[in-house]
């Protein structure tokens, strides 16, 4: 007998230290039974949960090929008498079809590392090999296992108190990714349009366009993956085209169009009006003139009566 941990410590590369800061892998302390088998390949079965995609076949068959066979068991679960689901492996099992194809019986038997578990253990070692064995994941398998996760994790642990901030945290420590990498992808899962997950799927965008793009409306998410904008600086390029401008006429620069009603709600439209018909009139100087006019008048008569009394002292 032994433990579903050793399984996982060893596909994901996870110390033992590791492994005990997750809650989920220090639930998955089930037993199973230890049975090594020879299976032909048609009696293997894709996992019903597999959203991964299958590049590079014929490289991986020529792998096989050099060193003589699979090297690294697939990881399978009994599904009925004559048939078992692969949880890991797909791809080797794939490439080995392609090498027997080639003339290459011999190949036709895959190493199997037979457990037994549930549904969503039996997929949850499906993200989990698959988040450590394979560096080539695009943006959109990333998301899928994260949304995976979200849910099979409380459900696997039986934690209410599994959600949030916490819940991220584990999934980011299960994938090997950084919190705020989990954040985004949470994110665009939720708010990104069915047209704009299609393109995703479809490798058209990259992480960062696909949160940029959950990011915009409904309308706008529309627009752009109609348009075939699928990068961050196109998608800018795009919306700030959008926007209404008018040209000035003393720069000759593109300024932003302000409607009428916004003017009118800042200014009342009276207001222009009664600039326009009463203007300010210059300020009339008649008061300074009659004041500078009396005050000559009143300095004449004070000289008048000067020269009268110097005129008298004199003759006396």
């Amino acid at each position: 007998m032994a433990d579903l941990n050793a399984i996982l410590k060893n596909k994901m590369g996870l110390s033992v230290e590791q492994a005990k800061k997750s809650k989920i892998l220090a639930s998955l302390s089930g037993s199973y039974r230890q049975n090594m088998k020879s299976i032909h390949y048609s009696q293997l079965v894709p996992s019903t949960n597999q959203f991964y995609t299958e590049k590079e076949l014929e490289d991986l068959a020529d792998i096989i090929q050099i060193l003589g066979g699979v090297a690294q068991n697939l990881l399978v679960r009994k599904k009925d008498a004559e048939q078992y689901e692969i949880l890991a492996g797909h791809r080797r099992w794939r490439a080995s079809q392609i090498v027997v194809q080639r003339g290459f019986p011999e190949y036709a038997y895959l190493p199997c590392l037979v457990i037994e578990c549930n549904d969503d253990v039996a997929e949850l070692l499906l993200i989990l090999t698959n988040s450590s064995a394979r560096s080539d994941l695009n943006g959109y398998e990333q998301m899928m296992q994260v949304v995976r996760l979200q849910e099979l994790l409380p459900k696997i642990n039986k934690d209410e108190t599994l959600k949030g901030r916490v819940l991220r945290k584990e999934i980011a420590l299960s994938t090997k990714r950084s919190e705020s990498t989990i954040q985004n992808l949470m994110y665009t899962a939720k708010h990104l349009s069915k047209d704009g997950m299609q393109a995703f799927k479809e490798e058209k965008l990259t992480p960062a366009a696909a949160l940029y793009l959950a990011k915009q409306s409904e309308e706008d998410q529309k627009d752009l993956v109609l348009k075939e904008f699928f990068t961050v600086s196109a998608m800018k390029g795009y919306l700030s085209s959008k926007k209404p401008v008018q040209r000035s006429s003393m720069s000759g620069k593109e300024q932003p169009f302000i409607q009428q009603q916004e003017i009118e709600q800042k200014v009342p439209t009276e207001n222009f009006v009664s600039y326009i018909q009463e203007p300010e009139q210059p300020e009339k100087k008649v008061e300074k003139t009659l004041s500078v006019t009396q005050s000559s008048k009143t300095f004449s008569k004070e000289k008048i009566s000067l020269c009268q009394r110097r005129s008298r002292e004199k003759v006396l």
